[in-house]
């Protein structure tokens, strides 16, 4: 297959961060939304899983590992694929700390050695043909650093010919609606975004977070609802749920006005279409 795109600078500067990477995990020792989206994992994986079912897990953007400790902590196996080789480096630190043991770079995860990491490009998922997973997520926003409609669904497109027919997508989406309603019109950051989108250098939705975390810029991608589903949808998948999250990001939504003020969005899906 051809090629992907060739980074948008911003984020090829984000993958090459170190400090980014060796600061992750204390930045956000607090964040409510990382221990619901580990409780919302359980739910939709189903873990724990039962001893020697083998259920395998595809982690794209694995960063520091943090799902990759939970799947492997509750009996399932997981490749986790990250592009930073310094986050792949604190994923490892962090299994060894947890005594999870790392399976050989040319060798699937097993019981005894249930965690596979690989440094590529998501896009790609340069994987041997043999491996077939029961799940795949792509967890805090990672699906937003893919840029343009198009990428966004050839990769799910991807990712769906290598799970297994009752498989799982799992992924999480900040709110484009949720965005417009709370930035303000005049300041700096929303009128050089509408300059840059005016230009064709921004598609509708993508944002640029500036000095991200103290460091860099960063462009990431906001759905809208309708948008999200519509992927997933025109991808080959089937929707089995679809979670607003609440202001604090600690569970669900409930008010009618979700679809402008959820703080994001939380989803599972299965394959419909064979390829």
């Amino acid at each position: 297959m051809p090629n992907p795109p060739v980074f948008d600078p911003l984020l090829a500067a984000y993958l090459d961060n170190a400090k980014l990477a060796e600061t992750y995990d204390h930045y956000f020792s607090d964040y409510p939304l990382f221990e619901y989206d580990c409780l919302y994992l359980e739910s939709a994986l189903e873990l724990p899983r039962p001893a020697g079912d083998n259920y395998l897990v595809l982690d794209l953007g694995c960063g520091t590992g943090r799902h990759l400790e939970l799947v492997a902590r509750q009996g399932g196996l997981a490749v986790g694929m990250d592009l930073n080789p310094h986050m792949l480096d604190k994923a490892r630190e962090r299994l060894a700390r947890q005594y999870i043991t790392l399976a050989p770079s040319a060798t699937a995860p097993d019981p005894a050695r249930p965690v596979l990491l690989v440094k590529a490009d998501i896009r790609q998922l340069p994987l041997p043909e043999n491996l077939v997973f029961d799940a795949a997520i792509l967890m805090f926003s990672t699906l937003g650093l893919v840029y343009s409609p198009e990428e966004r669904q050839r990769l799910l497109r991807l990712v769906r010919s290598r799970l297994q027919p009752t498989g799982r997508l799992v992924i999480h989406a900040h709110n484009e609606k949720r965005y417009q309603n709370f930035v303000p019109r005049l300041s700096r950051p929303y009128l050089q975004e509408l300059k840059l989108r005016a230009a064709g250098r921004l598609d509708a939705g993508d944002h640029l977070q500036r000095k991200y975390r103290g460091v860099l810029d960063l462009r990431l991608h906001y759905f809208t609802s309708e948008e999200l589903l519509e992927l997933v949808k025109a991808s080959g998948y089937r929707l089995l749920d679809f979670t607003y999250l609440n202001e604090a990001r600690t569970g669900k939504y409930h008010g009618a006005d979700r679809e402008e003020n959820a703080n994001g969005f939380l989803l599972t899906a299965e394959p419909t279409q064979p390829d």
